[in-house]
């Protein structure tokens, strides 16, 4: 790997040596104003350094990751490959010089009372296709659209061979914190309004109890109108209880999070497909819930509205089975990819499963081809095909219901045999 240019000077690639730590440090507290610089390619992408606890890490400047080299950890995908594009510069404003991005919601960080004249926020992710061409669909940020956002600026969206046995809650919290610092929702940094859970430890549930009461306390009010948490939590199980249901986040054994009856319906209904993957065998995938929630003066912390997500094992976002399947199994020969995320698209909206980074000279796009697609999303997959530099690479489901043939075939750069990537 090329290196990277930090205090004015080139420096090797293991962030995680002791030596490299101090020089992100010195960089982190006395080059404010001078961005470190990926050698990746010629055009050496900004990159600025993030604190994660007490390890300093480098992320991708907004809106330069088409600029990296494919096998570059800070790669992303080109605008048009995903549905981030449709969102930037109206719900996602990226600040190329400080790094910061402010976001426009398109839900409330606050519950208004029932009689209230306030106009109800729609839920992009539910849109009809026509309703996804709609000012609302681009304008504001909704639950999934802000999710993968989250997921996309964490980096967890991507996946080498060495990250094998390394991914899992405690990195994943970490990243997603570090990616939450730098975004403004309202005016408020996004991190102070964000709830996700501590890897919980029994040797130290006492404090982490403590500080997770603490932070659900500074929205607490018994006022018909009052402020809301946001909340990402992986579902444990979602169970009836005296006044509807709860859900039960892992890593918080000991306070259920409640909703009722009539939300637990609706997502029944909007994500069944989710719910369903998540019926599958424990170490298979996880389900991730963001939303927001209301706490009452006692504790009581109760949804007011919510978006899920499947992930296979390695938390990689999957919308269904299908995708599964071709993210597990290039995760299990070896290959490096990104998972392009849909944001707001609706179902007409073309969008590679996966992207293969390993690929000589350019990345591989692989393509989902169901039988039942309608002719609004045929034809924005040929669109997709001539806007996009990639080789792209179709799985036709109607031809063969397996993709392993077709993914072996594609050119791999790093090739690793079967046995050694398992």
């Amino acid at each position: 790997m090329p290196g990277y240019m930090i205090c004015g000077e080139r420096q090797p690639t293991n962030l995680d040596d002791g030596a490299m730590q101090d020089v992100l440090r010195r960089h982190y507290a006395d080059y404010k104003g001078q961005p470190a610089l990926c050698l990746c390619t010629d055009l050496r992408p900004r990159l600025y350094i993030a604190r994660l606890a007490d390890q300093f890490v480098l992320k991708r400047w907004p809106g330069s990751g088409h600029e990296h080299a494919a096998d570059c950890d800070r790669y992303e995908p080109p605008l048009e490959a995903s549905g981030l594009g449709r969102l930037l510069g109206s719900a996602i404003r990226e600040d190329t010089l400080t790094g910061d991005v402010e976001l426009r919601l398109g839900f409330p960080l606050k519950k208004q009372p029932r009689n209230s004249a306030a106009p109800a926020e729609a839920h992009p992710e539910d849109a009809t296709e026509d309703g996804q061409d709609g000012k609302s669909s681009t304008s504001r940020a909704g639950f999934r659209a802000l999710l993968h956002y989250l997921w996309d600026q964490a980096e967890l969206t991507h996946w080498k061979p060495g990250m094998k046995g390394k991914r899992n809650w405690w990195v994943v919290r970490n990243r997603l914190l570090g990616a939450a610092a730098r975004m403004t929702a309202n005016g408020t940094r996004l991190s102070r309004r964000l709830f996700i859970p501590e890897p919980f430890r029994v040797e130290t549930k006492d404090e982490i109890r403590l500080r997770r009461r603490a932070l659900l306390q500074t929205v607490a009010s018994h006022k018909a109108a009052r402020e809301l948490m946001m909340f990402l939590v992986e579902v444990k199980e979602i169970a009836p209880s005296t006044y509807g249901y709860k859900l039960i986040a892992r890593n918080v054994p000991d306070d259920p999070i409640y909703m009722s009856e009539e939300l637990y319906g609706t997502i029944g209904r909007r994500f069944e497909t989710e719910l369903e993957m998540f019926s599958r065998p424990e170490g298979q995938g996880h389900l991730i819930a963001f939303g927001t929630l209301s706490v009452k003066p006692s504790g009581i912390a109760t949804i007011e509205d919510l978006t899920l997500m499947a992930t296979t094992a390695e938390w990689i976002p999957v919308c269904d089975e299908t995708e599964a399947v071709i993210v597990d199994y290039s995760v299990v020969t070896g290959r490096a990819l990104v998972k392009p995320l849909k944001y707001n698209m609706g179902q007409g909206r073309a969008l590679a499963a996966v992207l293969y980074t390993d690929s000589p000279e350019k990345p591989t796009a692989f393509y989902v081809v169901r039988p039942d697609e309608t002719e609004v999303l045929v034809k924005a997959r040929e669109e997709l095909l001539q806007s996009t530099a990639t080789n792209p690479v179709l799985w036709r489901l109607a031809d063969d219901p397996i993709p392993s043939t077709l993914i072996d075939g594609i050119p791999c750069s790093s090739r690793r045999p079967m046995a050694a990537a398992s």
